[in-house]
């Protein structure tokens, strides 16, 4: 089974597509009934049609019975840690900066799967949550 990336604030994932041109799907509601005409399970994001709302009530209001909003395949690499990333790692609790392919701090070195992005270029970095993870 495909480990999915997904969030479920719809706020993190409209401030991912913003910041950093995450691209998403989101999963159609009646997808396991025979006769809805979907042939796939997943519909792109942007056919959403998201305008300039009123307000971000109004949004969140739109967009707030999608559940799970996926990370769309061709966005995962944008999750994978780049030079001068920012990193937590969450088993320490200690801050670490993505150098030569690994993540230390000064001459700790730290584990990529507990590890994860906390800021990249200055400015805040969500990580999403990983389906079926164990």
């Amino acid at each position: 089974m495909t480990k999915r990336l997904y969030f479920t604030c719809p706020i993190k994932a409209i401030y991912m597509m913003k910041e950093f041109g995450v691209e998403f799907e989101c999963q159609h509601e009646n997808f396991d009934d025979k006769d809805d005409g979907f042939t796939e399970p997943y519909f792109d994001f942007r056919f959403l049609e998201i305008e300039q709302p009123e307000t971000i009530g109004t949004l969140l209001d739109y967009i707030d019975n999608l559940g799970r909003i996926y990370v769309a395949p061709e966005s995962e690499h944008i999750f994978e840690p780049k030079y001068w990333d920012l990193g937590r790692c969450f088993k320490r609790n200690i801050i670490a900066n993505f150098i030569d392919g690994k993540w230390e701090n000064g001459t700790v070195k730290f584990d990529l799967k507990t590890t994860k992005i906390i800021m990249r270029n200055n400015i805040q970095f969500f990580m999403p949550e990983v389906e079926n993870e164990r």
